[in-house]
């Protein structure tokens, strides 16, 4: 049976990853950012970090993948987007003009992360973006659904 979820580089405080669709799934695509070699843990936030990946983002300063280049040892995060259809070809953000309408979801993606972890809601799995040569195993019912869980945490009650 082929894997629909893997475990995502944001995690909860406490430790619970999120879902991520799984790489092999060719409804998806990646857009990743590689960080420098001297961006370590132990020298940058979850903040600073978060807000290089946004920036390079920001400048078209990111590559586009067919899988999430996260946990194979490659230090870098990678943002999943749907595809239209899917068997469309990647998209190409080099070519000159107007923003491609994908680089601009990857910025909101990258955002909404960057504010999510700006208040504490979430971290990052240093593991899986810095030690990890493997992707990290784990079931669909051990991994969070974003939507409820920052849903759940932001409820607003009604009087």
């Amino acid at each position: 049976m082929t894997k629909l979820f893997q475990p995502s580089v944001f995690q909860t405080p406490e430790g619970k990853n999120f879902a991520d669709p799984h790489s092999n799934r060719r409804d998806y695509y990646w857009v990743t950012v590689f960080l420098p070699e001297h961006m370590v843990p132990r020298h940058f936030t979850d903040e600073e970090i978060m807000d290089y990946v946004l920036k390079q983002i920001q400048q078209n300063r990111c590559s586009v993948n067919g899988r999430a280049m996260y946990g194979l040892g490659k230090r870098c995060i990678s943002l999943p987007i749907k595809r239209d259809e899917e068997e469309a070809p990647l998209p190409d953000f080099s070519e000159p003009g107007p923003a491609h309408p994908d680089l601009l979801l990857a910025v909101d993606l990258a955002a909404y992360w960057h504010e999510m972890i700006l208040t504490k809601k979430i971290i990052l799995d240093k593991d899986l973006i810095f030690v990890a040569k493997r992707g990290k195993a784990a079931r669909m019912e051990d991994m969070l659904d974003v939507g409820l869980h920052v849903m759940e945490r932001n409820q607003v009650v009604l009087a």
